[in-house]
């Protein structure tokens, strides 16, 4: 297994990235970077003293470029892409450039989070 993929299968593991998915708010990411072939990363919860903290990576594919998303939790430093086996943890958009709302709003849905509480940003 590469050392930049950190896999997830324990339930604490798959609750603390839903407790991550459910604090993160559209009005915390600034707007996001994205990097040309290499992965920029926004945070969207206004915390991150843990040990461990979850990101949203945002990409464009170099060969076609489409606009690539993915989890990330960064463990000692490092960015990991998360890996789940019964959630998606990466999603290609195509060549058009997904708002943050929407890639908070598909992986808050994909993962079984209420979005209720990023109402706030709907003004």
């Amino acid at each position: 297994m590469p050392d930049n993929v950190y896999r997830i299968a324990k339930k604490k593991d798959i609750q603390d990235v839903k407790a991550y998915l459910r604090s993160a708010k559209t009005n915390d990411f600034a707007p996001p970077a994205w990097g040309h072939g290499r992965w920029l990363y926004g945070h969207g919860e206004g915390r991150s003293t843990s040990r461990e903290t979850y990101h949203i990576g945002f990409m464009i594919q170099s060969d076609d470029d489409h606009h690539i998303t993915c989890l990330f939790i960064r463990v000692r430093g490092t960015n990991r892409k998360l890996v789940a086996k019964d959630s998606v943890t990466e999603k290609d958009w195509g060549a058009e450039q997904p708002s943050p709302e929407e890639v908070l709003m598909f992986y808050k849905k994909e993962w079984g989070v209420d979005d209720s509480g990023d109402e706030d940003n709907k003004d």
